[in-house]
């Protein structure tokens, strides 16, 4: 009788056929059925009863004995190994195959043989075959070779750098935790310059190399899309990002970015558009609704009625239908306003405001106001232009106290009054101080100070010369300026009527209208404000 195997599973030669034993308390655990049939096909086991297996390994005993075959005979076969590859060629596996019967040890030069066979070229690890070589359990796998995986890169991608997404109406949280309905953010904004888009490029993979000494090719990466340049943009230098030629708003059509330079407001503005700031021009089909702010460098065109809004332009204000200002309206552009009538409103243009009436309001302007509309009226409030105020009619029968001013610039105007109503400020801030200093002088040579009025008395000093200082500077400002403030140039012209409670300010000369005037032209001569035809 003889057996083989191992001490899990043994396969015993007897005098009436072949056994299978099974030790299912082994340390190692039960064996597998894989170990079992491989044991049996490599002894060459003839007339196998595979019922008999099964039944093996479905018994739960210690140990289980089944005759498996009827042959009393096992070939004497020699160790053996075979090398397992999987199906990438990453790695490659030695199984070692236990000798048959009695048979001899593979020799180290067959087993490189073997592996040379298989066809590995690439990753062997020698040291590891010959290590095995020498110790190793049988019909278990051992990985000898691993091949090189291939480096996968990535695909180039467009790296947005503005907000391109739909605009919710998010309302903006206030530092004493209130909600600004006018502040949602809903317009996304470029200036000229700005990058908007850039190229992220694509990155190449490593390729690898299998068991076999193939190479496995790294998977092929894509190129990023092309930088979606639409209207008013352009190609950095590098030719790798995407800007802004103009400033304006960014409006993606899925495949586009464009920059438009004007906005346009197809609605109201109101609390479901809020507050609107950009920097183009801006036109608002709609109305502007009181409490509301619209400001831009370009141009504003505003269709529908101004209520007390505030409107704010770099440019000029086209005011389609009127400003009804509810006392609260401010309307200022750097260039003209031209407004079909403005009612209890404040108007500043650096230059003209072109209108139909205006009624109540305070207005200003650099060059001139000019009504000449249907109505062409202007009545109430305080009216100042750098060179003329234009009108059919001026004031009303119910003697409304219009003042008109003109002749100057009005921001000089603004810039010498407060000049010169701070020169006389301080002058008399000076002769008190001068005062203050005469006292305190008389009271220290009699040796009459404390410590405390000595540190008065030489701040006193160092503050009258900072004060002198001050003067002198102040006085040759409004020294500079005065020739200027008394030019007399300037005209008020009334193609129709100037009803009398109007306060005429021609220059340096005033003159309060007590009668109604027709058909005439006002202006400065010799520092009175004269009657002429017009």
């Amino acid at each position: 009788m003889s057996s083989v195997g191992n001490e899990s599973a043994e396969i015993e030669v007897r005098n009436d056929g072949i056994y299978l034993i099974l030790n299912n308390m082994h340390p190692t655990g039960k064996p597998s059925r894989q170990h079992v049939i491989g044991l049996v096909d490599a002894y060459g086991i003839k007339d196998v009863n595979v019922s008999a297996i099964t039944d093996a390994f479905a018994s739960s005993e210690p140990r289980v004995e089944r005759k498996i075959s009827s042959n009393t005979h096992i070939a004497q076969e020699p160790e053996s190994a075979k090398v397992n590859i999987d199906k990438d060629g990453l790695a490659a596996e030695l199984v070692f195959v236990p000798p048959v019967n009695g048979g001899k040890p593979i020799l180290l030069d067959k087993l490189k043989g073997i592996i040379k066979d298989a066809g590995i070229k690439y990753g062997l690890d020698e040291a590891a075959v010959e290590k095995l070589h020498r110790s190793h359990e049988y019909m278990k796998p051992y990985i000898i070779a691993r091949g090189l995986p291939p480096t996968q890169g990535t695909d180039g991608t467009l790296q947005f750098h503005v907000d391109l997404s739909k605009k919710k109406h998010t309302p903006k949280m206030l530092e004493d935790g209130k909600v600004d309905f006018r502040k949602l953010g809903l317009i996304e904004l470029a200036t000229q310059g700005q990058r908007l888009v850039s190229i992220i490029p694509e990155t190449p993979g490593q390729d690898g190399i299998n068991v076999y000494g193939a190479t496995l090719p790294a998977k092929k990466v894509r190129p990023a899309p092309p930088l979606p340049r639409g209207k008013n943009t352009a190609l950095s230098h590098d030719e790798k990002s995407l800007v802004a030629s103009v400033s304006g708003q960014i409006i993606f059509d899925s495949k586009r970015i464009n920059i438009s330079p004007v906005l346009e407001i197809a609605k109201d503005v109101d609390n479901t558009t809020g507050d609107i700031e950009f920097n183009g021009s801006i036109i608002i089909r709609g109305a502007v609704l009181t409490g509301f702010s619209v400001s831009a460098p370009g141009n504003i065109e505003v269709y529908g009625v101004v209520e007390g809004a505030k409107i704010t332009s770099d440019g000029d204000i086209f005011l389609y239908r009127g400003v009804q200002g509810q006392s609260k309206a401010e309307i200022t552009a750097g260039g003209n306003i031209n407004t079909k009538f403005a009612e209890n409103a404040s108007l500043v243009a650096g230059k003209n405001i072109i209108g139909d009436s205006i009624m109540h309001s305070s207005t200003m302007c650099g060059g001139s106001l000019e009504l000449s509309g249907k109505r062409g009226l202007l009545v109430g409030g305080k009216t100042v232009a750098s060179d003329k105020i234009i009108a059919n009619t001026i004031g009303s029968p119910m003697a409304t106290l219009t003042e008109l001013e003109v002749g100057h610039n009005p921001e000089r105007l603004n810039e010498f009054k407060s000049l010169s109503a701070e020169l006389n400020n301080m002058k008399q801030e000076y002769t008190k101080l001068e005062k203050t200093i005469e006292v305190l002088d008389a009271q220290n040579k009699k040796g009459q100070l404390n410590d405390e009025r000595k540190n008065l008395f030489l701040k006193a000093i160092q503050t009258r010369a900072f004060m002198r200082n001050k003067l002198m500077t102040l006085q040759e400002q409004v020294s500079i300026m005065m020739p200027i403030m008394q030019v007399q140039s300037g005209a008020i012209v009334a193609y129709t009527l100037i009803h009398s409670g109007v306060k005429v300010l021609i220059g340096n000369a005033v003159m309060y209208i007590r009668d109604d005037i027709k058909c005439s032209r006002l202006i400065n001569v010799d520092g009175k404000v004269t009657i002429a035809a017009l």
